[in-house]
């Protein structure tokens, strides 16, 4: 009786391979899950967290910019409408320009402008980035775009609060 070895050691190797092709598969769904649940705790952290940056101009008497920037657990379009119906809330707030493709909106009060620039990082989660005109002599905790981010958060029934 003769045994064809070939088909053994392809039989034998072959089996090895697909071990070692479902370890590779396996290992690589793990690591991708891991690095999802950690970008996921990040995310659950910042969520609600207003962030801000005050940068004085170069010329004398120019308001400083600011940019302020909040994650919000709604989705976007959710995020937009409010802001649009809480803008128009204020009788002190003139909407500029409304850019719905983009969702973006541009707002004047007096002699200041802001943009409000809405981006989706998932279906349930929006960042809010706002870049405007700080009023002169104000801290930046006290400016109207934080006290608008602020509102905002409040009528989204969002908890938020400014970062240390």
């Amino acid at each position: 009786m003769q045994v064809n070895l070939d088909v053994y050691a392809d039989f034998k190797y072959g089996s090895f391979f697909r071990s070692i092709l479902f370890c590779v598969i396996t290992s690589s769904l793990l690591i991708s899950e891991v690095a999802f649940s950690q970008w996921v705790f990040v995310a659950r952290h910042a969520v609600g967290r207003i962030e801000q940056m005050t940068q004085n101009q170069l010329s004398p008497g120019q308001p400083p910019t600011q940019v302020v920037t909040v994650i919000l657990d709604a989705p976007v379009q959710r995020v937009f409408n409010v802001a649009i119906n809480t803008i128009r809330q204020n009788q002190n707030v003139t909407i500029v320009n409304i850019d719905k493709q983009n969702l973006a909106v541009k707002i004047s009060q007096d002699d200041q402008v802001a943009t409000l620039s809405f981006k989706s990082l998932s279906d349930d989660a929006t960042q809010l980035i706002v870049v405007g005109t700080a009023v002169p002599g104000q801290s930046p905790q006290t400016t109207r775009i934080v006290d608008g981010v602020i509102r905002l958060c409040g009528d989204l029934g969002k908890q938020c609060s400014l970062a240390s």
